[in-house]
This record gives C-alpha cells, sequence and structure tokens, in this order.
C-alpha cells in the first residue's frame, strides 16, 4: 500500500444486512475524491483493532457520505459488525483500484457474486440517465435473501432505462453460466465487455468459458480480493 494521506471520518451508522454490514461514514475534514469501482483500505481507531483493511466504496461520487458494504467472513468483519457504533472515528485511505466500466463498449455485461456487487452499486448510484450503454447486471447469490440492494438494484435500472437485472439464485439451480449467457443473451457473447467481482473461483471460471468462446481478454475485466 502506497503512502496516501489517510483522510478521518466518523461512522454515522452501522447497518446489519442479511450476512454484510453496511458502514456509513460522514467526512471530518473533506470527502475522498474517487471515481465508481474503486476500493479504499479503512482503519478503525481504538484499542484492540488491527491493521486497514481494503473494502470497495458502495457509495456514488457526490454522496455527502461514505459507505461500505462488507460480508461477514471472518473475526474483523464480524467484529466491525458486532463492536463499532455512531460517533466512532477511523481513517480512510485511497482509492485504489481501476475498475472502470466507462470506456469500455456499449454494450457490457457486469457479473457480481455475492458481495462483489459493490463495485456495481456504486456504479449504478452514480450514473446519469441518458447514458448510451446496454449494461445487463447478473447479480447471482445463495438465496434472494442474501441479494442485498436487490429492490434498490431494480429500482434503480427501472429508472435509469438502460440496465437490465438478472438475479441468479443457486438454492433455485440457477448458475453464473457462460453456456446459459450463451443462449439468454441478445447478441453474441464476443460482443461485450465483462466486468467481474466475486470470488475467485467464479470469477477464474467464467473468464475461461469465456475465453473458450472466443472472448478476447482484453474485453474481460475483474475485480477480486478477499480479506477477513
Amino acid at each position: 500500500m502506497n503512502k496516501r494521506t489517510a483522510l478521518p471520518f466518523e461512522i454515522e451508522a452501522v447497518n446489519a444486512l442479511e450476512r454484510a454490514t453496511e458502514i456509513v461514514l460522514k467526512p471530518i475534514d473533506k470527502m475522498l475524491d474517487f471515481k465508481p469501482g474503486q476500493f479504499a483500505f479503512v482503519e478503525v481507531e481504538g484499542k484492540g483493532w488491527n491493521e486497514p483493511h481494503p473494502f470497495t466504496i458502495s457509495s456514488a461520487p457526490g454522496e455527502d457520505k461514505l459507505r461500505f458494504t462488507m460480508k461477514v467472513l471472518g473475526d474483523w468483519t464480524r467484529k466491525v459488525r458486532e463492536e463499532l457504533e455512531p460517533g466512532g472515528k477511523v481513517q480512510v485511505r485511497g482509492p485504489y483500484g481501476r475498475f472502470d466500466a466507462t470506456h469500455a463498449g456499449n454494450k457490457q455485461i457486469w457479473l457480481a457474486g455475492g458481495i462483489g456487487l459493490t463495485p456495481f452499486l456504486s456504479k449504478l448510484r452514480a450514473m446519469a440517465k441518458g447514458d448510451d450503454r446496454q449494461i445487463h447486471l447478473v447479480y447471482a447469490a445463495r438465496e434472494e435473501q442474501d441479494a442485498i440492494f436487490l429492490e434498490e438494484l431494480k429500482d434503480r435500472a427501472a429508472e435509469l432505462g438502460n440496465v437490465t437485472i438478472v438475479p441468479l439464485f443457486s438454492d433455485e439451480g440457477n448458475f453464473a453460466r457462460v453456456d446459459m449467457m450463451k443462449v439468454k443473451l441478445p447478441d453474441p457473447l464476443g460482443t461485450y465487455d465483462y466486468f467481474m467481482c466475486g470470488p475467485k473461483p467464479m470469477v477464474d471460471g467464467i473468464m475461461k468459458d469465456l475465453r473458450s468462446e472466443g472472448v478476447s481478454r482484453s474485453q474481460i475485466h475483474t475485480e477480486a480480493f478477499e480479506f477477513r
């Protein structure tokens, strides 16, 4: 991690979601300047908190609050859910990452696995009406109750008009698979740019299958990291 200046924030809310936690931060000094899809390192001030952890920013640039949504995966994220309280202080260092969909082609597939939704959530929250891209957001989760922010996504897609939400729940036998995409997408696979964020096995498997279908590596963009 390079030495970018850390910005101080105060915790405004800690929202317990289904198997995930959203923390809402308000700036003490100035707001972090970032692009949709980027991540930052979050360091909690106080005794008992160890090194900073990276999380994708789920709010949109221009909001007056900074939001992170993290899956409860291990000790640190469980501690966040159970022990953080409004009024606490954190340091945020960033932004990092280049998971940018604005300069790709006009036909895009966004593939989100579980908490891998967060960069796409930021992108959708930031998108303006009149965007001429055609976007299919494929949102894979174990079951419908695990699909956090699904109603917001549907409402936002209806408002924007250029986004189609495709929820896939594995408990119903629906998985993010390239053979299914090949059948259901309106255009050939090679005509889309792909943006993927989720568990590494899912991302690696879909990338391999896309490549075997002749999709160029330059059309496939990934963001994958898991911290506990």
